[in-house]
Formats: C-alpha cells, sequence, structure tokens
C-alpha cells in the first residue's frame, strides 16, 4: 500500500483537486489543504472536549483510540475525492430536491472503486478502505462537525479579503455546522460511555458564536 501511495496519483489528485472550483475566490483551496484543517480541529476539538485521562483509568485507552481513529478520518476523510476524481459543491450535495439521493451515489461509487483500488491482500489496503468507507457512526459524526468548521473557515477568509460572491455557500455552511453541533452534543450526551466521560461542552458553544459573529 506504501508503494500504491507513494507512487499512484491518489496524492496528487488530492492536491490538484480544487475545492469551490465554481466560485470567484482570492485563494484556492485543495482537498489536500483541506483535508489538513479538518485533521487539525478534529484533534483540537477533541482536546477541548474529553482533555486527558489519568493512564490508570480503564477508560484511558478507549478515549485515545476514539482519538486516534478520529484523527485518521479527518485525514482520510475526502480521500473518496481522489477516487472519483473530482471535489462536488456542498451546495449540490445538500440541496433540498435530492441531496441525500447524490450523496447517496456519490458514497455508492466511492465504495465500488475504493473496493477495486485498495482492497488487496494486505492489512494495510483492508485499513485505508475501512477508514475511508466504513468509520464507525461517532466517529464519522465528530469529523463531519469539523469538516464544516473547516469551510466555515475558509468562507471566513474569503469574507475578510472582501469576497462577497459567498452568500449562499455561506448559508448552507451555517446550516451545515449548526446541525453538525446538535448531532455531537446529542451523542455526547445521550450515549452513556460518552457522558461518563464528563465532557466539556463550552466548545460547542464557542463554535456556533463564532459562526453566528461571521454571518452578523
Amino acid at each position: 500500500m506504501i508503494r500504491k501511495m507513494f507512487e499512484g496519483a491518489y496524492l496528487r489528485q488530492l492536491d490538484n483537486i480544487v475545492q469551490w472550483s465554481e466560485m470567484d475566490v482570492f485563494q484556492r483551496e485543495s482537498v489536500s489543504q483541506h483535508s489538513f484543517k479538518v485533521a487539525i480541529f478534529t484533534r483540537v476539538l477533541l482536546q477541548d472536549i474529553f482533555g486527558d485521562i489519568d493512564a490508570g483509568d480503564m477508560r484511558a485507552h478507549l478515549l485515545e483510540d476514539f482519538k486516534l481513529r478520529c484523527t485518521e478520518y479527518a485525514l482520510f476523510h475526502d480521500f473518496d475525492e481522489a477516487l472519483i476524481r473530482r471535489d462536488i459543491s456542498h451546495v449540490t450535495k445538500y440541496n433540498r430536491f435530492n441531496g441525500s439521493e447524490i450523496r447517496r451515489n456519490l458514497n455508492e461509487l466511492a465504495d465500488y472503486l475504493a473496493k477495486k483500488e485498495l482492497l488487496v491482500d494486505e492489512d494495510s489496503g483492508k485499513f485505508t478502505y475501512n477508514t475511508i468507507i466504513n468509520p464507525d457512526v461517532s466517529v464519522k459524526r465528530f469529523v463531519k462537525l469539523c469538516d464544516w468548521l473547516a469551510m466555515a473557515f475558509f468562507i471566513r477568509r474569503e469574507q475578510r479579503m472582501g469576497n462577497s460572491n459567498m452568500h449562499l455557500e455561506d448559508t448552507t455552511v451555517y446550516n451545515g455546522v449548526r446541525v453538525a453541533v446538535e448531532d455531537v452534543r446529542t451523542m455526547l450526551t445521550d450515549n452513556e460511555w460518552f457522558r461518563n466521560l464528563n465532557p466539556n461542552l463550552t466548545p460547542l458553544e464557542t463554535i456556533m458564536n463564532m459562526i453566528y459573529e461571521q454571518r452578523n
């Protein structure tokens, strides 16, 4: 798998596929750049919410495993775009008419291509496939919030440079962050395992305040 990653086109494609390509923007952002930001936000938010547990606590190993799986998925979360060779606008993927159908079809295509190209007879291929295609629901939910947050970061930077053409994207991302914050909040309060970790929910309020301030 390391040869496939080093010599294959995947990472070059992630460098070359540009997000927001349909928009007039001051600063282009590749999928690689976006994924790095998602990983940073993910790891920082995990620490803000959960902190560290004493190594002698039986929960410490499970928490560190959750942090690791979230960070791994954050790094790989858009790897499917190297497989399908496109970034599809979130305005399109989350449109009210058929957004869910578009997302389902894209996921099915990514699954097909990942099986064809990555599921080889070696553990690292299976790891890569499962990280991209089959993340745990709680992992995917947490990282999705950070995915929206990275998009909000990009929009804020554009707006501060004077870009006034991203109203629809701003609304889509704001709604995405709002829903994702509530999804993570519900996960942390309703799931007994998370609840017993005494998560700090203040960072979720901070995120909503930041996004609200950005739009006003």
